[in-house]
């Protein structure tokens, strides 16, 4: 499948935030902190993006008992990908592989590729404090990325098919 237009969606605690590529660019991104809530918010909130977006293919991440995810963001995932399949639009399940020591150097990487986010770009946090919000934009753009490579190298998904 070639895919001219892909949203990648990712969960964490307090926020689901994605990233939408056209034509292999980087052109949008944003976030809901009320999507984290519960599976009815998070379902509304991807349904609501995938309607305006309309992508070829959806990329979430891949969860199996492994995952450093919690039960919780698990079930917003799952309520992401419920989203997609009641719009009929193809989605991908994707591993998130450890590349970088910790996110903020991840994000910092993928700056360097895609300089239109660096506004958004977090900095490191003390241990004391919350995570910052804008992290969740990265954490898409990761997703997306694995996706883009496995396909440039013929690899296929990162993951699997959901």
């Amino acid at each position: 499948m070639r895919a001219r237009r892909i949203l990648a969606i990712a969960a964490a605690s307090g926020k689901v935030g994605f990233v939408y590529f056209s034509g292999g660019d980087l052109h949008d991104w944003g976030l809901s902190a009320k999507a984290s809530r519960g599976i009815d918010q998070a379902f509304n909130q991807a349904k609501a993006w995938l309607t305006y977006y309309r992508p070829d293919l959806l990329i979430i991440e891949y969860v199996d008992e492994g995952t450093r995810k919690g039960k919780h963001t698990r079930s917003l995932i799952e309520a992401v990908k419920g989203a997609a399949n009641e719009l009929n639009i193809n989605c991908v399940g994707v591993v998130r592989r450890s590349r970088f020591p910790n996110k903020y150097v991840e994000a910092a990487a993928l700056v360097q590729e895609f300089p239109q986010i660096e506004p958004w770009l977090p900095k490191p946090r003390k241990i004391w404090e919350p995570e910052p919000r804008n992290i969740i934009y990265f954490e898409a753009l990761a997703l997306a990325k694995e996706w883009l490579a496995a396909r440039q190298t013929g690899q296929g998904s990162a993951g699997g098919e959901n």
